[in-house]
């Protein structure tokens, strides 16, 4: 009589468990996408080498980690003005929640703000 009842709660317990994963997107990985915020006039502005490489390095360190990242110019080549500076946060948000194939699911949005010292013989940076 134990073993049968043994049995009905073990199965119980396993026809009540959830097959989602605790990460909130069943088992894969969110869609991102990842944007660079420039409206500051004190930020290093969108058109600008050390700013794409900021975007490369961390689109690529979340390639790495087995998420899936999406570039901001391809997918909305068609829809909207490319290459514009000095982007506000309604704008940056708007275009990401915009975007329908692939759906995003995380926005990583992030600013640069640097300073540039002179030094009689370099300058020095402050990022």
């Amino acid at each position: 009589m134990k073993a049968i009842l043994f049995v009905l709660a073990a199965t119980l317990l396993v026809a009540c468990q959830t097959t989602q994963d605790s990460d909130g997107f069943g088992g894969a990985q969110p869609n991102i996408l990842v944007m660079g915020e420039d409206a500051d006039p004190d930020t290093i502005p969108r058109n600008n080498q050390v700013f794409k490489r900021v975007l490369d390095a961390l689109a690529n360190e979340m390639n790495d980690e087995g998420f899936d990242v999406y570039d901001e110019t391809a997918v909305t080549s068609g829809d909207f003005a490319q290459d514009r500076i000095r982007r506000t946060d309604g704008e940056i948000i708007d275009i990401a929640r915009s975007i329908k194939r692939p759906p995003i699911d995380v926005a990583v949005i992030y600013s640069i703000y640097a300073q540039s010292e002179a030094r009689g013989h370099t300058n020095k940076l402050h990022t």
